[in-house]
């Protein structure tokens, strides 16, 4: 399942807590695009010249599950970058980049752009009946996101505990061509060298998404022996997340990240679910350097 609170690694303490964790599969046979989307944000941070005042990289490792649904985990990179100015910030999102645009300490706005890897096409599946389902296609995913944050309480260093909200949706250009949109509320705590992001979630999924990765069509039915399942669109998940990050000083951050998703509705009722789980996990371990 594509996991999203953690592509925030690197941003500011009010980006991360605002945005969920629910797009972050990557398998290895993908790091070659990883690393080009990583390669194109150092990019667009070197051609802005001297102005930046943070450009910051980081490698990990995390562990997804294959699919939505699926019961079985791989082990997955995890790398970071966030390079931010005084105008914008650009930071990795799963396979894929968004752009901060607001230059409001309290509001978030800007696009997202990344892939959807599908299912069957780059990422193999080890459950042999969900290997001969359809393959769902990769696909670019083009979107927005807007948030807020409301400081509560500010510490003895003039760092605010926030209280933040925030939506996303992206459409997708090809592979399951649905929209996914999701709603998030959290909290930043700073307390010294730690931060803490906690935050709720949920997802509302469209037809074609759902049918796409939940339902059974007749084909599918005939080559799996599985029960055809028609679905519609609704809500998809709720999910929690918290994010512990730890500076060890102004260059080097090491963050802790889990993430727990519960498909639910229609959703949970799908054969390819009912064969898996309703409770997807993400784990992940990332250290990040600051370079200026």
């Amino acid at each position: 399942m594509r996991l999203n609170a953690l592509h925030s690694l690197n941003k500011s303490p009010r980006l991360l807590a605002i945005e969920t964790a629910k797009d972050i599969t990557m398998p290895s046979r993908l790091t070659k695009i990883a690393r080009l989307i990583l390669g194109c944000s150092s990019l667009l941070a070197v051609s802005a010249g001297a102005t930046a005042d943070e450009l910051r990289v980081g490698l990990g490792v995390g562990a997804a599950p294959q699919f939505a649904g699926s019961d079985e985990y791989r082990i997955i990179p995890f790398p970071s970058i966030s390079y931010k100015t005084e105008k914008f910030e650009i930071t990795t999102r799963g396979i894929g980049v968004q752009a901060n645009l607001s230059q409001s300490k309290y509001v978030d706005f800007g696009p997202i752009i990344r892939l959807d890897t599908g299912r069957n096409d780059f990422n193999d599946v080890d459950d042999p009946l969900i290997a001969r389902l359809a393959q769902i296609d990769a696909g670019l995913e083009l979107g927005g996101f807007v948030g807020t944050s409301y400081p509560l309480a500010f510490s003895e260093d003039g760092r605010p505990t926030l209280l933040t909200a925030g939506i996303s949706a992206v459409q997708s250009l090809g592979g399951h061509e649905g929209v996914l949109a999701s709603a998030s509320l959290g909290f930043v705590k700073p307390m010294g060298a730690v931060t803490l992001v906690g935050s709720v979630s949920s997802t509302y999924a469209t037809d074609k998404y759902n049918q796409s990765f939940f339902g059974i069509s007749a084909e599918d039915a005939l080559a799996t022996g599985l029960s055809e399942f028609d679905i519609d669109g609704g809500v998809r998940d709720v999910g929690a997340g918290l994010v512990i990050s730890y500076n060890f000083n102004e260059k080097w951050r090491l963050t802790n990240i889990a993430q727990y998703t519960h498909l639910i509705g229609d959703t949970a009722d799908s054969p390819i679910v009912t064969r898996g789980s309703q409770s997807q996990l993400f784990g992940g371990l990332n250290i990040s350097y600051r370079f200026r």
